[in-house]
């Protein structure tokens, strides 16, 4: 046996309802009740909008966005090494410039005081023109950052001073430089080694046994 309901009507879209609920499907508005006799005729529930679809191109940045994550990490890893060998590339091409510059300022020591010969030190080399007139202790021909022994990730250093004495002077007339890096593998690969001649030689483990030249 069929239930009969007494007759809603929704106040808000005015769809009525013949069965024992209080709230529209439509839009939750509270159903009246309608008086017996009115004439009205009850109808189906009305079916709830259908749930939305998501666009497309929603899913499309998802997924981009997703695939950013992933590949973000895999760049760094290669990007890091990358970024490592250029700059052990840069040092190494400065630690031959410097070393040039070196050979050069050698040269400008020996003319300016020919008695002692060469430099057999970096700071002699270098020195403050605001401290005086240039002396061979002080002979103001190499930039301070370079005479301090220390520039781009190398340690440069004068060794195997040939002296002959003259005149009650230590005269030098032959010298090595080397250029090592700080921290072989991360500063530098490479150790660069010359001399009076100019020529520039280099060890590839990063010691300094300079029997290579360049460009081998």
């Amino acid at each position: 046996m069929k239930v009969a309901f007494p007759m809603k009507k929704c106040p808000a879209c005015g769809a009525t309802y013949a069965e024992e609920i209080v709230q529209c499907p439509a839009d939750g508005a509270l159903l009246a009740e309608i008086p017996t006799g009115s004439g009205v005729q009850g109808q189906m529930p009305a079916v709830p909008p259908a749930t939305r679809r998501v666009p497309t191109f929603v899913w499309i940045l998802v997924g981009l966005g997703g695939f950013l994550l992933l590949c973000i990490p895999v760049l760094m890893l290669i990007a890091i090494p990358t970024m490592g060998n250029m700059r052990r590339f840069a040092n190494e091409t400065s630690a031959q410039q410097s070393i040039r510059t070196i050979n050069m300022a050698q040269t400008q020591y020996e003319v300016a005081f020919p008695a002692n010969g060469f430099s057999c030190s970096l700071s002699a080399l270098g020195g403050d023109p605001k401290s005086g007139p240039p002396a061979p202790t002080n002979a103001e021909i190499l930039q301070q950052d370079l005479a301090s022994g220390t520039k781009a990730g190398y340690k440069f250093t004068i060794v195997n001073c040939v002296k002959i004495p003259e005149k009650g002077i230590d005269r030098i007339t032959a010298y090595s430089v080397i250029a090592q890096p700080l921290t072989v593998g991360k500063t530098g690969n490479r150790t660069f080694c010359s001399d009076e001649t100019g020529q520039i030689t280099f060890d590839p483990t990063g010691g300094t046994n300079c029997t290579q030249e360049l460009g081998q």
